[in-house]
């Protein structure tokens, strides 16, 4: 019965789902569900495991924990930079110079530097001077060269003013002995007449001939001269030729009488004739000599003076233009030699300080509106190459804000300050522009062949 009756369910249950049994869907969810149950299992050995690891020896026996008091600790990690409250800038007072500068040793990051060391000169940095040791004596060889070409130039330009001195002197010198020989020859008022306007005269020769012509109508105007001595000791010798001729005429006569009286021979007559002859020509050759003087001679040497006397006033304007040009020359070199080439001179200097004192006053415009130099204060330096570094002597001027003043408004409003309590060896503080006098001051006595200067300014 029992059998038959279980076949009987089967086939019903069969008859009730013909799909599972075709299929096979029983078999898949079985497989499906003891799949998911070791899973299951398998994470929860998992957990157990780990949990009892972390426990560690605060575990006694199985899952239990002995309870603790204690600190509970809280770790943030959180990055960023740590400053100090108060601390000091150690800044190298050397400059570079455009080339890079090698650490040869350093004290490690963090070193506590106490006040004993700070006593004691510790070295916090070593740097390598090697490089700058060269540059040092490179810049000490060019300086004692520089040096060198300055009083070469000044002993030069001090010679070039001697001598142009002396050209000077020479060149005057022989204006006046030129004209005392125009004097000489001429007379001082026909020398001071033909002196007057020869410097108008186009032709030499048809300026001096009217003076000749009155010379010739008369001749006494040479009384005293040189030309004057001359023309008479030419009237002379014709004088004496003259009176040399008629003596021996009256001889002669004489001597004709006595030949045809038979008392002389024909030789005495023919020596006296002679003698008449002589005289004759002694006679014309005054004449000539006369006339030469007076058509040639004295008109060449009268002009010959006074176109000394114009060459020597020309020589003499040479000379001073010559003496200008050289003179000029010396100052270029010794300008040079004291500026080292770069042509900045004293003036120019003033004029720097000139153009920064009025640099606002010429050039207003909507964007500077009343922008004006307050201040102009200059750091004069012994040496060309400077005797303490720009930024410290900068650091010495102070601009503060007064108290009481909440928002300035004004130059007023603001307290400028100098430090010139110990300044470094060789360097001078110079004030162009005080705050009690806002006119510009001319000139620095900062030579730009033997100094330097920075400035600091303000303005509003």
């Amino acid at each position: 019965m029992k059998p038959n009756t279980g076949s009987s369910m089967q086939d019903k249950s069969a008859s009730q789902h013909p799909a599972i049994q075709r299929t096979g869907r029983p078999k898949r969810r079985r497989w499906l569900l003891l799949l998911v149950l070791f899973l299951i299992a398998a994470g929860a050995v998992v957990l157990v495991a780990s949990i009892k690891g972390n426990a560690g020896a605060g575990t006694t026996s199985g899952g239990t924990f002995t309870a603790r008091r204690d600190n509970l600790v809280i770790t943030v990690s959180e990055g960023g930079s740590i400053r100090a409250h108060k601390s000091i800038e150690y800044r190298c007072e050397v400059e570079s110079r455009g080339a890079q500068i090698t650490i040869l040793s350093i004290v490690p990051s963090g070193a506590y530097i106490s006040q004993k060391d700070v006593e004691e000169g510790m070295v916090l940095v070593k740097l390598d001077s090697s490089s700058l040791e060269d540059q040092l004596i490179q810049e000490k060889m060019e300086l004692a060269s520089d040096q060198e070409n300055e009083t070469s130039a000044k002993e030069a330009y001090d010679i070039q003013v001697i001598q142009n001195e002396s050209d000077v002197a020479d060149g005057r010198l022989q204006v006046r002995f030129a004209l005392l020989d125009l004097q000489k020859y001429l007379g001082a008022v026909l020398a001071e007449r033909l002196t007057r306007d020869v410097n108008d005269a186009v032709d030499l020769t048809e300026y001096v001939a009217p003076f000749l012509v009155e010379v010739r109508d008369d001749p006494n105007l040479l009384d005293g001269t040189a030309a004057g001595q001359e023309l008479k000791r030419l009237n002379d010798d014709i004088v004496l030729a003259e009176g040399n001729l008629k003596t021996a005429q009256a001889r002669l006569a004489g001597t004709e009488k006595l030949h045809d009286a038979n008392y002389v021979s024909e030789l005495d007559l023919q020596g006296d004739r002679l003698t008449v002859v002589n005289r004759e020509f002694a006679e014309q050759n005054a004449k000539v000599n006369l006339d030469l003087f007076l058509r040639y001679d004295f008109p060449k040497n009268a002009e010959q003076s006074l176109s000394d006397y114009i060459e020597a006033g020309r020589k003499l304007e040479r000379t001073f233009a010559e003496c200008r040009s050289r003179l000029a020359q010396a100052q270029a070199k010794l300008a040079n030699a004291q500026t080292k080439g770069t042509g900045f001179s004293e003036e120019d200097l003033a004029l720097l300080w000139e153009a920064l004192v009025n640099m606002f006053e010429h050039d207003h415009s909507a964007a500077r509106g009343k922008m004006a130099s307050r201040r102009l204060i200059v750091f004069k330096h012994a040496s060309d190459l400077g005797n303490a570094p720009s930024h410290l002597l900068f650091e010495r001027v102070k601009v503060d804000r007064k108290a009481g003043v909440v928002v300035p408004r004004n130059f007023s409003d603001y307290t400028v300050t100098v430090d010139k309590h110990n300044l470094p060896e060789g360097v001078e503080i110079i004030e162009k522009l005080l705050p009690w006098n806002t006119r510009p001051t001319r000139g620095c006595r900062c030579r730009a062949s033997s100094t330097s200067c920075s400035a600091a300014g303000s303005g509003r």
